[in-house]
């Protein structure tokens, strides 16, 4: 049991509608399918997009072909042949945990704020899991007439900095906190970095 769905049955999570930013292709597709009918996939990577859109649009899940981010406009993705490990981030520490991991070439991609993506849709979407290699602070910052409407945030944490520039985990948890959110659980998949889990409190 993966924590997405060890989380959900724990805190009784069932959203009305999840916002899955770092799609790569899908693969979390029924754990997602299993707790609600509406699912957004963002995905910045062009070379994943016709794949994840045959695994996710089959289901009734849209797909939207963007980096999320702070404004509308086109950024440089850091490419890796590690589909999981591309990043908008230049890598910093990720390089000594990971030698073997690295980037093979740059692509530009659009990028969009989530509030301007979803704009008139906020109150559909309560749940905001973030899979980004250090991005999840720009994502958040343009998603910030979003999170209102937000009850559960999934999201990868670093502690150290793996990607140049990424907010740690004290950053994040501070910036949630001030917005309502309460942090319950960690998964350390590493000393650097793993998955943690915040609940809307207020």
């Amino acid at each position: 049991m993966s924590t997405i769905t060890d989380w959900a049955q724990k805190y009784g999570v069932r959203p009305q509608g999840v916002i899955h930013v770092g799609a790569c292709i899908g693969e979390e597709r029924d754990e997602w399918a299993a707790l609600t009918q509406r699912v957004a996939w963002i995905e910045a990577n062009p070379a994943l997009w016709e794949q994840l859109e045959r695994n996710v649009v089959p289901m009734g899940h849209e797909v939207v072909r963007a980096a999320a981010g702070t404004a509308a406009g086109t950024l440089t993705l850091h490419v890796s042949p590690h589909v999981h490990c591309s990043s908008m981030m230049p890598l910093v520490r990720h390089a000594t945990h990971y030698p073997h991991i690295g980037y093979s070439h740059d692509v530009q991609v659009p990028v969009r704020a989530l509030d301007e993506v979803f704009a008139g849709r906020h109150q559909e979407f309560d749940y905001l899991y973030l899979d980004t290699q250090g991005y999840e602070g720009q994502v958040l910052m343009g998603a910030q007439q979003l999170l209102p409407h937000v009850r559960w945030i999934y999201a990868e944490y670093n502690n150290e900095e793996l990607y140049g520039g990424c907010w740690l985990m004290p950053e994040l948890t501070r910036w949630l906190g001030e917005r309502g959110f309460g942090l319950k659980e960690i998964e350390t998949l590493h000393p650097a970095w793993g998955n943690a889990f915040w609940v809307r409190e207020r």
